[in-house]
């Protein structure tokens, strides 16, 4: 098992970076503004593995994507995939979608693999196009969004079930490839809407 990086904590080009190859998605955005009073934010993180100087990633590997507050406040986690052709996928592979510890140097503990997805397909020349993976592992329901992470968490988790106010901690949102081919081609993008606390 190793640990991968998105643009969102690695330059292009450095040993544990899968990233894209040209102008990188903007970190944390302010969203145009709607009808609510509440300023939602979106952040990226997004892996190129179709670079040559990308590593080739294999099961039980870890892609830390993007960080989390356990304050912010989660409404989507949506996931693109690229398709056939083009540098797309060949292969199949499905993955879970989970929580880490920060750590040091981004290279914490697991809190929990698969809080948000578990065992998603990715086949062959079957992109997805912005699907929500807040929900997927049915643990989060629909009724949680808007909730700050610490609350999903308190709700869901039993080792979080005394937790009763915002412990201030900080976490990695991390992809890990579950089954399949060796991965080195294709693109994913992975993206958080949210509204951070304070504002």
């Amino acid at each position: 098992m190793a640990d991968f990086y998105s643009d969102q904590f690695a330059p292009r080009g450095s040993a544990t970076a899968i990233v894209h190859t040209g102008t990188l998605p903007n970190r944390r955005f302010k969203m145009p503004p709607g009808i609510s009073r509440v300023p939602i934010y979106s952040t990226r993180g997004y892996f190129d593995f179709a670079d040559s100087r990308n590593p080739t990633l294999a099961a039980n590997d870890l892609l830390r994507i993007l960080p989390m507050k356990s304050s912010d406040r989660i409404y989507e986690l949506n996931l693109w995939v690229s398709g056939a052709g083009g540098g797309g996928w060949s292969g199949t592979f499905t993955f879970d979608l989970g929580l880490y510890q920060q750590g040091q140097n981004h290279d914490g503990e697991v809190v929990t693999p698969n809080m948000f997805a578990t065992g998603v397909d990715v086949v062959g020349g079957a992109p997805h196009r912005r699907t929500d993976l807040l929900i997927e592992s049915t643990a989060v329901k629909d009724a949680n969004r808007g909730w700050q992470l610490w609350e999903i968490m308190a709700e869901i988790l039993t080792a979080f079930q005394n937790v009763t106010s915002d412990p201030g901690e900080e976490y990695d949102l991390v992809l890990e490839v579950a089954t399949g081919p060796p991965i080195n081609q294709g693109a994913i993008l992975v993206e958080m809407i949210f509204s951070p606390a304070g504002v």
